[in-house]
């Protein structure tokens, strides 16, 4: 029996922009699979607060789930997520080194099971105390995964096996061709920063060339 997998964007406003720079990637990705291709568009701060509840909702009508970020691009298009499923834990992320969080949630591949749906749970039961940080999902994530529950949920997956960065310095998440997924890391909202990953977001797409950060 065919299993349902579906492909969720969540974008906002804020990176509008960049949401129709890697669309039609995203699509594409999703097309060569035939998987389903969801786009949820809402304001910020119910992205923020609520995308948890969405996946929730989504996942119950799917078999997996890979919800990714506007920032992200698919750079091999053959690799299917049956590669990257995992149906012993809730929900299958990246470790990152970054300089930043030692995980990274952008690309999530979640599995319809108990774990997935307890996982979310957490997540969005820390949306209040955590709402001062902007990555409010993965660092609920990042305190689930320090308890013994939240390593039995959630696999953490080696830099650059899910998810590469354009950081240069922190070789073992620096992407290379052949990786499954390059994220434009960092922040994605209005300003100089958002410019400057458009620019390089098209850069790549336009070349297939990484201008690094850093």
């Amino acid at each position: 029996m065919k299993r349902r997998v579906a492909i969720v964007q969540t974008h906002s406003a804020t990176n509008e922009e960049l949401y129709r720079l890697t669309l039609p990637n995203h699509a594409e990705y999703a097309g060569t699979h035939s998987y389903d291709m969801i786009q949820l568009n809402s304001p910020w701060e119910d992205v923020r607060w609520n995308i948890w509840l969405w996946i929730g909702d989504l996942l119950k009508s799917y078999d997996h789930i890979l919800s990714v970020g506007s920032d992200v691009i698919f750079t091999d298009m053959k690799k299917p997520l049956s590669f990257f499923v995992d149906s012993q834990y809730g929900v299958v992320i990246s470790l990152a080194d970054d300089g930043g969080s030692p995980i990274n949630n952008e690309l999530s591949l979640w599995n319809n099971n108990e774990k997935a749906f307890r996982v979310l749970e957490y997540v969005y039961g820390r949306r209040e105390s955590l709402d001062h940080h902007p990555w409010i999902g993965q660092q609920a994530m990042w305190e689930f995964l320090q308890t013994s529950e939240g390593k039995d949920f959630i696999k953490t997956l080696p830099c650059r096996q899910l998810q590469s960065a354009p950081i240069q310095r922190f070789s073992s998440s620096a992407w290379q061709k052949g990786d499954f997924a390059l994220h434009f890391v960092g922040w994605s909202g209005v300003g100089t920063l958002n410019g400057d990953k458009m620019m390089r977001v098209k850069h790549f797409l336009e070349t297939g060339k990484v201008m690094w950060w850093g």
